[in-house]
C-alpha cells in the first residue's frame, strides 16, 4: 500500500483519524489526529493498546465487514483488509441514514482497492 495514496484516500474522504494495525508484528501505524474527534470512547474502547485491539479482531473475526461503530457523531469503521490486518477509520457523520449507509460502505471498499 502507498503512503501517498493513504494519504489522499484521508483527506479525499473526510477522514479525521485511521489506525492500521499488523496482527502478526503488532506495528501500529496512526494517520490523522485522535485528539479532533468530538467524543474518544471509540478509540478507547476499541484501539487503545494491544489488548483492546486483539479483542476488537476476536470479536469481528466471524462477522460481516465492515463493522460500524457509532458514538454520537463520530462513526469507527472496522475492517480486515487482509487477514493480519484490522483499520479503525474514524470521522465525523451528519447524513442521513441511508446515504450514511452507503457512505460506510463505500469508504471501506476504497480502502481495499488501494489496500491491494
Amino acid at each position: 500500500m502507498d503512503e501517498i495514496d493513504l494519504e489522499k484516500y484521508i483527506s479525499e474522504n473526510e477522514v479525521i483519524y485511521m489506525i492500521l494495525v499488523n496482527l502478526e508484528n503488532k506495528l501500529i501505524k496512526e494517520y490523522g489526529d485522535k485528539d479532533k474527534l468530538l467524543y474518544k470512547g471509540l478509540f478507547k474502547a476499541n484501539f487503545y493498546d494491544l489488548d483492546s485491539i486483539n479483542e476488537l479482531n476476536n470479536n469481528i473475526s466471524d462477522k460481516k465487514l465492515p463493522k460500524v461503530l457509532k458514538q454520537g457523531e463520530v462513526v469507527c469503521v472496522v475492517g480486515k483488509p487482509e487477514e493480519s490486518s484490522i483499520v479503525g477509520i474514524f470521522y465525523h457523520e451528519y447524513r442521513e441514514p441511508i446515504e450514511f449507509a452507503r457512505w460506510t460502505r463505500a469508504l471501506y471498499e476504497k480502502l481495499l482497492m488501494i489496500w491491494k
